[in-house]
């Protein structure tokens, strides 16, 4: 005995341990020549019971105990006070090894087996009496009245102790570490593994939280490997190292050894009971977290879920369709390849979703879609696991990175594939030649109806957009191209889009607010709206007012009802940027206009000649879409490589986007051109764009136009009501009441007296007779 229990470490005082004599060896149906040794039992709090089991020498099974009686759970003594000091309890096979764990300051409890927290005899209490079976090899038994915590007894069959020690371990918020043997090829044994799995999910179902079950697998050398031998073999302060590693990591919940199998031959089952579907549903879960991370998103908390071995970030939303379906998505697509779950399991379905959401551990995080920024570095999504960081260090300018290194996340679905080594060598080609700006070229292929300059500007955009949204704060410009049928206006966001998204998806106009909403927000990079006509008044009106507002927005957002409640409410965040296009201008509200950049296409009067396959052939002839995105991120290395020497914290623009205009220069030189004419021809193709989509305001430009040819050089002042007077009388500014009305007429020019000093030249001149005054001064040249 004594020889048996130095092996691990312990005396037989440590368990009180005392030989075997005949009646312990009668109770057990022991022959009388048997040799070992009685351990004594004791429940939580330190009371010796009337249980015992007996360590055989030489006589399989080693272990025995009195016929009839259940299996028990193993107090050390001194056990309960040691894990409150420790704040968590270990639970292992074996008596030596839950004492040694113990005596050496590690609280621990011992189970008879892995599987005997339960019990296989069953134990009736008093007052149920035997029936007449009604079937062969059925045994029915009658419950007294009022007797449902008897029949939950029966039904769960714990081993004794084991209720008292998951209430202690609940009651004190403690953590439970099991720790089983560990074989000879360093993993646990597959039977003993889907016990420790299985233990688990009983702990979780009786009130464990999820994060305070936890499973420590112990280091081997050469031979199998337990508490007892460790602690003997390596030290205390060795096996202390584990214990602190495993409570302080994120998931360490036992795992069941075939998780597939154990769900599928569980879903068999015509009825599942309750226990049954959570256990099922806790299984898929904690295997979810072994192998990756639940999040959710710190803004509006949608809930994702990271895959470790694919590196996606996927929606984990579990709708149900019209038809009661499950919605197909990149995560339930998962669930079915990894767990066999599909739509038929909604009972499970129901249950998963509900502990997805609730059971910790939950991280947040801020889930980006194609393109993002942090400091001083552009982050593109170049496949649902992998995305490629550029920046302006000239040694390594760009970095692929499997998605998810340093907090930075996309979300998967965004973007068509591309390969890393594909992108890497194009990347390489790239930055090894002098930098030609291909959109320069590609836009003298467009029917542009302005100038070189609005040419420029155009290509530099393209280049910037959207690439440098809210890099430094950056605000971008809504886009609207407009020109007739046929003009080419979804070519070029075809062209654009194939080589950001990979795929040229052009939206159609939304039916109604929600419907806009849903698009934007799920979106990332370019959101383009194909052929605008705005019929709805109030839908124009608000998409305006909202798209002014996330333009500006810091943290652009859409705020909506969360589940159609009165109250609750969630913020969206909106990671792309606004394209459209139209034959007319769909917008003339002056806010959005000075938000805009208006890209204007003229299919002229001559006969014309079709290209169909127009985006495909521009994004082939310079070398696909790989050699296109590496061209933009050669663009964006250059452009950054400059902020370092060229940008100014203290820059004061004239327009009202911030950093744009900055942008805008920089990236000009970034391409080799000069920069010195941007400014104004930003200024005034905002300022002609907004007077050419006002009625009012083009009347007082030609207010402005006629009066100047009767002045000969002396200065003409006039009032509000002049002007309305002489609207009055002009056949094609008769109907327009903003001028018409002097009081609305005056309100106008108050609010917009800067963009009609830059445009009409109209300028105050103090008050006459308590009238507000105006004179003219001479309008810059507006370059087109």
């Amino acid at each position: 005995m004594v020889e048996d229990l130095t092996a691990s470490s312990l005396s037989p005082e440590d368990l009180q341990a005392r030989v075997i004599e005949n009646p312990e060896r009668a109770a057990t149906r022991l022959s009388f020549s048997t040799q070992g040794y009685v351990i004594p039992y004791r429940n939580l709090n330190d009371e010796p019971i009337p249980f015992y089991r007996v360590k055989c020498f030489d006589v399989l099974p080693k272990y025995k105990q009195s016929i009839g009686t259940s299996n028990h759970v193993y107090f050390p003594k001194g056990v309960k006070k040691l894990a409150k000091e420790k704040g968590y309890i270990i639970i292992t096979e074996g008596e030596k090894k839950a004492a040694c764990a113990t005596k050496y300051g590690f609280p621990c409890v011992g189970l008879g087996g892995v599987d005997s927290w339960k019990n296989r005899t069953l134990m009736l209490p008093e007052g149920v009496e035997l029936a007449n079976a009604k079937y062969k090899d059925n045994l029915t038994v009658k419950l007294p009245a009022g007797s449902e915590e008897i029949a939950t007894e029966i039904e769960s069959s714990l081993a004794v102790g084991m209720s008292d020690l998951i209430d202690f371990v609940v009651n004190d918020h403690l953590t439970m570490v099991i720790c089983y043997d560990t074989d000879v090829s360093g993993k646990v044994k597959y039977e003993v593994q889907r016990a420790a799995a299985v233990l688990g999910f009983e702990l979780r179902f009786r009130g464990l939280p999820l994060h305070h079950i936890k499973q420590l697998v112990l280091p081997v050398d050469r031979e199998k490997v337990a508490v007892d031998d460790y602690i003997t073999r390596e030290g205390a302060e060795r096996f202390g190292t584990h214990i602190r590693r495993v409570l302080e990591s994120r998931v360490a919940f036992p795992r069941h050894p075939n998780i597939r199998d154990f769900v599928n031959k569980k879903l068999q089952k015509q009825k599942l009971t309750r226990k049954e579907a959570q256990q099922i549903s806790l299984s898929v879960l904690c295997e979810l977290d072994s192998t990756g991370t639940r999040l959710r998103s710190e803004s509006d908390d949608t809930m994702y879920y990271f895959s470790t071995a694919t590196k996606k970030l996927m929606a984990a939303t579990l709708r149900r369709t019209h038809n009661d379906a499950l919605v197909d998505s990149e995560f339930s697509r998962h669930l079915y390849q990894e767990y066999g779950i599909g739509h038929s399991d909604m009972r499970l379905i129901g249950w998963l979703s509900t502990q997805f959401t609730s059971e910790a551990p939950i991280d947040t995080v801020r889930p980006n879609r194609v393109t993002c920024v942090r400091g001083d570095s552009i982050f593109y999504q170049i496949n649902d696991g992998q995305y490629i960081k550029v920046g302006g260090d000239t040694s390594q300018p760009f970095t692929v990175c499997d998605n998810g290194t340093d907090g930075i996340m996309f979300e998967a679905g965004k973007v068509k594939p591309i390969d890393a080594g594909e992108i890497q060598e194009a990347l390489r080609t790239a930055f090894s030649k002098p930098f030609v700006p291909w959109w320069f070229d590609v836009l003298k292929d467009v029917r542009l109806k302005r100038s070189e300059k609005t040419l420029q500007l155009i290509g530099l955009l393209f280049y910037m957009s959207p690439w440098l949204q809210r890099w430094r704060g950056t605000q971008l410009p809504i886009e609207m191209i407009i020109g007739e049928a046929g003009s080419g206006k979804s070519s070029i966001y075809m062209l654009r889009l194939g080589i950001i998204h990979g795929e040229p998806i052009l939206r159609n106009a939304p039916q109604d607010l929600r419907d806009w909403y849903a698009g934007v927000t799920s979106a990332g990079g370019l959101h383009v709206t194909d052929n605008v006509q705005m019929v709805d008044k109030n839908l124009k009106q608000r998409m305006s007012d909202e798209m002014c507002r996330i333009v500006t927005e810091p943290y652009p957002h859409i705020e909506l009802r969360k589940f159609y409640t009165e109250a609750d409410l969630v913020r969206i965040p909106v990671q792309t940027l606004f394209g459209m296009t139209a034959i007319n201008q769909p917008f003339h509200n002056v806010d959005l206009l000075q938000r805009s950049v208006v890209i204007e296409l003229d299919k002229g009067e001559s006969d014309v000649e079709y290209d169909s396959q127009w985006a495909q052939n521009q994004m082939a002839r310079f070398g696909g879409r790989v050699a296109w995105v590496a061209h933009q991120l050669h663009a964006l290395h250059r452009f950054l490589k400059l902020v370092s020497a060229s940008w100014s914290d203290k820059y004061r623009s004239k327009h009202r986007l911030v950093n744009l205009e900055q942008t805008f220069m920089l990236m000009a030189q970034a391409c080799g051109i000069p920069n010195d004419w941007i400014v104004q021809h930003l200024q005034m193709s905002t300022v002609s764009v907004v007077s050419e989509s006002d009625w009012a305001f083009e009347g007082l430009c030609e207010y402005a136009k006629q009066s100047k040819k009767g002045m000969n050089g002396t200065e003409l002042k006039f009032s509000a009501g002049t002007i309305a007077a002489w609207a009055e009388v002009e056949e094609e500014f008769a109907q327009c009441v903003q001028l018409t009305n002097v009081r609305s007429l005056g309100r106008y020019m108050q609010t917009n007296k800067q963009m009609l000093a830059q445009v009409a030249g109209i300028i105050s001149a103090g008050t006459s007779n308590n009238k507000a005054m105006f004179t003219l001064k001479t309008p810059p040249k507006v370059n087109r």
